[in-house]
């Protein structure tokens, strides 16, 4: 389980990481976040694919990381406190990625907008052409993220 929750962080961090132009050009450097994230599980396809990681921060850089199914999509979000007041955006320093919290919610949590889609469809951009799903089944809401700083491996 500790293993999963890692590796879907990761995919967080990798996602934000891809989608960002500052990233792909300077290879990983680190860039501005604007903003919150929130992700739920999804059961998306397997594409197939092997890639490469070079320039992690975390030190994890494998050359042959073969992807499996998409397990879970993040995206931009405001983000409340408890008495409905707005919390800031984040402050516009560089960032290097994203810490993760696991979210529970009450049964009886109730959206102000109406009740959460189910299925989407979803174009990403690791494989430009490719990326494309449809009809792509979501599940629970598992993470809110915010945009952090990683130093000092020890």
């Amino acid at each position: 389980m500790k293993s999963k929750v890692v590796i879907s962080v990761l995919a967080v961090i990798g996602l934000v990481a891809l989608s960002a132009t500052a990233a792909q050009a300077a290879g990983g450097n680190p860039f501005v976040i604007p903003s919150f994230f929130v992700c739920q599980g999804i059961n998306g396809e397997d594409p197939g694919k092997t890639v490469g990681v070079q320039g992690s921060i975390l030190l994890n850089n494998p050359l042959q990381a073969r992807l499996g199914n998409g397990t879970l999509a993040c995206v931009v979000a405001k983000l409340v406190d408890a008495l409905g007041n707005p919390i800031p955006d984040p402050p516009a320093v560089l960032s290097n990625g994203l810490k993760c919290y696991n979210v529970s919610v009450s049964r009886k949590s109730t959206s102000t907008i109406g009740p959460p889609a189910t299925r989407w469809d979803i174009n990403d951009f690791l494989f430009p052409n490719n990326g494309l799903e449809t009809d792509v089944p979501v599940s629970s809401f598992q993470y809110v993220c915010s945009p952090a700083t990683f130093t000092n491996p020890h």
